[in-house]
C-alpha cells in the first residue's frame, strides 16, 4: 500500500493514460475477483496520489466507479 502510493506520486499524466489503457480490462466481470480488487486498489492509490494532475483522466475513473456493476466489488470501489 504505502510503497505503491509513493511510486504513484511521481507518475506523469502520459504514464497514467498508458496505465489506464493497459489495465482497464481488469475491471471486466470475467476477470478473477482478486485481480479486479487489486486493480481498484491500484487506481484508488493513483487517484489519491495524483488527483490534481489527472485532468480528464479523473472522468474515466469516476465513470468506472459509477457504472461498475459487479456486486462483489462494492467494497473495493
Amino acid at each position: 500500500g504505502k510503497e505503491l502510493y509513493r511510486i504513484i506520486l511521481v507518475l506523469v499524466l502520459s504514464a497514467v493514460e498508458k496505465l489506464w489503457a493497459c489495465l482497464k480490462d481488469l475491471f471486466h466481470h470475467d476477470v478473477a475477483k482478486e485481480h479486479r480488487h487489486l486493480a481498484f486498489t491500484f487506481f484508488s492509490c493513483l487517484v489519491q496520489g495524483q488527483y490534481e494532475k489527472l485532468g480528464i483522466m479523473r472522468s474515466h475513473f469516476f465513470r468506472l466507479i459509477k457504472t461498475h456493476d459487479v456486486a462483489e466489488d462494492v467494497a473495493p470501489r
